[in-house]
């Protein structure tokens, strides 16, 4: 890919540069501009290709695809935009360039184009405790995410919902945020999150459901899978060793609830003795 990068001046590089460029003429053709997105999009998942592009100005060029109203245009001028939001120093130009605006302009419902929605809004503006509170004081599309995170359907558009939503709740960490989140029925979502497989997407739920914890009523987590998941976690050997003490700090946040259904629940909720336990 570097040979045919050449620092920028490689001659297909220049190419799809071009054909992304003219995406707001009349005349631009939808497969050219697709292509340059796609291609554009392999460069960028290098580095320093990524960060060399972001100096150039590709971004700018992403509105017109991302705004278009073809399904093809709008998930290769995502695909894109989510590679060139990989490196963190790209981050702040792109949230300064008024990236975020546009995503959150879009009327997104179809489930291919959701998945990199999702996932190009968390990687975009989950370092900025700025950005995640825009996030969180758009309730409609919180109550979007909640009900994605827990509806039946392809995993990844599930996981980027709740993993977004969690992530909001991480980055913002503020009263505001963690209330808006749980008043947009996102604590199912964070539960459905915790019952991951992965180490990583349950130690993001578990820091969200701590920090929402004090906002969410005990009967919310009693009627919610919570507990079982919950269990899992703490029983669980291949989830390391820090995961599980976060979980046990989770457990004790819940446990000084007044709530004497919720303590009775929660006192099912096996806790491991980690003393001594070497993380792998």
């Amino acid at each position: 890919m570097a040979a045919v990068y050449r620092r920028g001046e490689g001659a297909v590089y220049r190419a799809v540069r071009r054909w992304l460029a003219a995406a707001d003429q009349p005349t631009a053709d939808e497969e050219l501009v697709a292509c340059a997105c796609h291609a554009l999009g392999n460069f960028a998942t290098n580095d320093d290709h990524a960060l060399a592009m972001v100096r150039a100005g590709v971004h700018r060029d992403l509105v017109t695809p991302l705004t278009s109203d073809s399904i093809r245009l709008q998930m290769a001028a995502l695909s894109l935009l989510r590679n060139l939001s990989l490196p963190a120093e790209n981050k702040m130009a792109l949230l300064e360039a008024g990236l975020l605006g546009t995503l959150l302009g879009l009327c997104v419902v179809e489930q291919p184009v959701l998945f990199k929605y999702y996932g190009t809004l968390r990687l975009l503006a989950g370092d900025s405790g700025a950005a995640c509170g825009e996030l969180a004081s758009r309730p409609g599309l919180l109550r979007q995410l909640a009900a994605d995170g827990c509806r039946d359907g392809p995993y990844g558009v599930q996981h980027e919902a709740a993993r977004l939503l969690a992530r909001v709740v991480r980055t913002a960490r503020s009263e505001v945020a963690s209330r808006a989140v749980i008043e947009a029925d996102g604590h199912g979502s964070l539960v459905r999150l915790l019952q991951s497989d992965s180490a990583i997407m349950v130690n993001e739920a578990i820091m969200a459901l701590c920090l929402t914890a004090p906002h969410t009523p005990p009967q919310l987590i009693l009627s919610s899978e919570f507990v079982p998941a919950l269990s899992r976690v703490m029983t669980q050997d291949s989830f390391p060793v820090q995961v599980r003490e976060n979980a046990v700090t989770l457990l004790q946040l819940l446990r000084s609830k007044e709530d004497d259904a919720l303590r009775e629940s929660l006192r099912r909720v096996p806790q491991p003795d980690l003393s001594g336990t070497v993380d792998r």
